[in-house]
């Protein structure tokens, strides 16, 4: 192996390791990274005697201690809890684009001081996301400012299958987000990256008005400028079902073509003005040409890490161009890897990075023999190239990704990019002249957009999740397909294929129940399967922008493969409750839907009333309705909520919606000890107006779990009712901290501990979840 391959896999492989790794070793970390640089300097420049694993543990452990130290760095300060919810003030700088959204603005800033209420006020080198409601100024890219804020922890949920939000937050370097209550502008910074971001912001404003009368001018702004914010869900969904959600990243993709084309006008000008035998070639000039439009994409674009690695793999190729050394593809490859490290680790930790080196990777590969690949096959072979870590990632890939990119990609490419980017340029002098460059780019984007809606609606979109087994063999059956023609063996790749083919997920046996407790926010969702069923008890909380059945269920129910639902029981049609009951089910359409109130949940199903009568048998277990009863003790909804009590065994599970006092007095008048189970849902997330003492007593439960989202603005759940289970012996699990809760339950076993998704998914960017 060369030693360029060992000290790369080296590099890569410790800043895996470093993702695990607990905080607080700052300074080992430090001194790890001085031996081992200092002790591979020395072996490739003067010794060259080191064994070679010995170099390649060395390598591991400059690339560990590296992205450690700066992992560190950005998770050095954390938000004290007696400061949450007060009125602080703050001092910092804006550090990217402000956005206006409704009657609010929105920007990251650095902040560097923080004062408490009686002016104390402390040093500190963090990231928060700021939030203006009905602001009254102005405010600009890098302006000092001086504000009065309440800081609040980022709003994060941990599920399986679900976006990881800390670990986006982590690669974004953001801690925490603060509501402004006011602010003052103090002066401003001449950095490179205000000026940058100001431009940018400029920019900005000015595509605003001069697109305002485009019918995709939030598509045109995404892949200018590398804001995708006004999308919205539908947006996403054609863009997933088609496999060309990369279109709308300013990715390697794009500074690709870019760079190309002014490679092409730097060649063709420059050869018309060089003598033919001059010291500099044109086309070394329009290597440089290309460079420099590359360069300029990436500031529009803001330098984020996909246009970054691009960016470094082009100023690679130029560099060896101009020493007039050969490069081979995969010694890029190493180079960008390499370089990426140094300058920004953190983006080791995404999948567009791994995405893009993967697609990178089999593009040159198949690169080597052009004239054997047509576009289509050319799409075709990197869609196979992707399918391993397109369903490890995303559990999802789309089959129709190859037809939608070959008139996709080369429209957006080489019309609407280069259009748009025009008509910035020609702003500047006139707004009428530019409106016809924004024109062609608007109508270009709308036959493309149209080509991608019809094909989103035709089957081929495949949702799967693998096991790591199941993406080894994939990786392997997919070299091996992706071999040249008459290669021996080269038909054994579809045995590696296999894995696409069955669903991974396990299922209870006969006689057993799982219970999932999502962590859905402030809000409420359970799913309970059986060795054939599955039932949904709520769906979370809708928040406007996002919903949970958008955002947590459906990824959770692709994760566990689960295609069918039985049975959903809306306990009540609060928002936090039915949120993402019409994204559900538009995507999932249950059998059966039943609700304390079939207000909105009509639709091609059976629905029916919760009544406290009715019970049914799945596959060894039961499940018995206990609450409401068809005389109405209550007009709020609340007290109305659907009780549903699930006995396998000697086990009990008893979900109570948001049932408050009342109905617990009911349903210790009608039942009394048969309430008693092993696992609560906590009535009502944990207030006050629930869980009366006798309540707890009867129930008696060995598990209170407490759904509630973090820092909520109800300051739920209440000290009372947790000292309440605490007396009562019950161990207290809030999904705000525990994440997903999985209850495993069956005839004659011991009640197992459950299983917390955050506890079991523990990196480095959610220490404090």
């Amino acid at each position: 192996m060369s030693s360029l391959y060992r000290f790369t896999l080296g590099i890569t492989l410790g800043i895996g390791i470093a993702m695990c790794l607990p905080l607080g070793y700052t300074q080992y970390a430090l001194v790890s990274i001085l031996i081992s640089l200092i002790a591979l300097i020395v072996d490739k420049f003067y010794t060259q005697s080191l064994p070679p694993i010995v170099a390649f543990i060395l390598a591991c452990v400059l690339g560990m201690s590296w992205a450690y130290y700066h992992s560190s760095q950005r998770l050095n300060w954390k938000l004290d809890k007696n400061l949450i919810g007060k009125s602080i003030q703050v001092q910092g700088v804006v550090e990217n684009l402000v956005l206006v959204k409704g009657h609010t603005l929105e920007f990251d800033g650095r902040v560097t001081q923080l004062c408490d209420s009686e002016q104390h006020c402390t040093a500190i080198k963090t990231r928060l996301h700021f939030f203006w409601p009905r602001y009254h100024q102005s405010l600009h890219t890098g302006e000092y400012f001086k504000a009065e804020v309440k800081i609040k922890p980022l709003k994060k949920t941990s599920n399986p299958g679900g976006l990881s939000f800390d670990r986006i937050y982590f690669i974004k370097g953001i801690n925490a987000s603060a509501h402004i209550h006011s602010l003052e502008v103090l002066n401003r910074t001449h950095s490179f990256n205000s000026i940058l971001q100001s431009t940018r912001q400029k920019l900005y404003e000015t595509l605003l008005i001069a697109l305002d009368e485009q019918n995709y001018a939030r598509m045109l702004i995404a892949l200018t400028l590398g804001i995708k914010k006004t999308f919205s869900n539908q947006d996403w969904h054609i863009l997933q079902r088609t496999g060309t959600s990369h279109l709308m990243a300013i990715s390697g993709l794009h500074i690709g073509l870019i760079g190309g084309l002014f490679v092409i006008l730097g060649t063709r000008i420059s050869a018309l003005i060089l003598k033919p035998h001059a010291l500099i070639s044109s086309h070394l000039i329009g290597a440089w040409c290309g460079w420099g439009g590359s360069l300029i994409y990436c500031c529009l674009a803001g330098f984020s890490t996909p246009t970054l690695r691009a960016f470094i793999m082009i100023s690679i190729c130029v560099l060896m161009l101009t020493l007039k050394k050969g490069i081979g593809f995969t010694f890029l490859l190493c180079y960008t890897l390499i370089a990426l490290a140094a300058v920004d680790v953190t983006a080791f930790y995404s999948e567009g990075l791994w995405l893009s080196v993967v697609a990178v990777f089999f593009l040159l590969a198949l690169a080597q023999n052009p004239s054997q690949l047509s576009s289509f096959t050319l799409q075709l072979k990197l869609l196979v190239g992707m399918l391993p870590l397109g369903l490890w990632f995303f559990s999802a890939i789309s089959f129709i990704a190859p037809l939608s990119n070959l008139f996709a990609i080369p429209l957006v490419g080489f019309i609407v990019v280069p259009m748009t980017l025009i008509g910035i340029g020609v702003s500047a002098l006139s707004f009428k002249m530019a409106a016809v460059f924004f024109y062609i780019a608007d109508k270009t984007f709308s036959l493309v957009w149209w080509g991608l809606t019809y094909l989103s609606k035709i089957p081929g979109y495949y949702e799967q999740n693998i096991s790591l087994f199941g993406l080894i063999s994939l990786f392997i059956g997919v070299g091996l397909v992706l071999l040249p023609k008459g290669m021996p063996l080269r038909w054994l790749g579809l045995v590696g294929l296999i894995p696409i083919l069955f669903k991974s997920s396990p299922r209870p046996d006969n006689g057993e129940v799982w219970v999932d407790v999502l962590d859905v926010g402030q809000g409420l969702s359970v799913v309970i399967r059986t060795y054939q069923h599955t039932l949904l008890y709520d769906t979370g909380p809708d928040e406007g922008y996002s919903n949970a059945g958008e955002r947590i269920l459906l990824p959770f129910f692709r994760f566990e493969a689960i295609k069918k639902l039985d049975k959903v029981i809306i306990s009540h049609n609060d928002a936090d409750h039915i949120g993402g009951f019409r994204a559900l089910t538009q995507a999932i359409v249950p059998k059966q839907v039943m609700g304390s109130d079939l207000n909105d949940l009509t639709g091609p199903w059976k629905s029916e009333l919760c009544r406290s009568s009715q019970h049914w048998h799945w596959d060894g277990v039961d499940f018995l309705m206990l609450h409401p009863s068809n005389q109405s003790i209550s007009s709020k909804k609340n007290e109305n909520s659907c009780v549903l009590q699930i006995k396998v065994g000697e086990h009990r599970v008893l979900l109570t919606g948001d049932i408050e006092k009342k109905a617990e007095a009911e349903l210790i008048r009608r039942y009394g000890d048969g309430l008693k189970s092993d696992v609560l849902i906590v009535p009502h997330h944990g207030s006050a107006s629930s869980s009366t003492e006798l309540f707890v007593k009867l129930v008696n439960p060995q598990y209170a779990v407490i759904p509630v989202g973090t820092n909520n603005r109800y300051h739920l759940p209440h000290s009372s009712i947790l000292e309440r289970y605490k007396l009562n012996g019950s161990k207290i699990l809030e999904t705000s901290q525990t994440g997903a809760l999985r209850f495993k339950l069956g005839h004659g076993q011991t009640l197992p501990e459950p299983i917390s998704w955050a506890a079991q998914n523990h990196y480095i960017w959610n220490h404090s979840k």
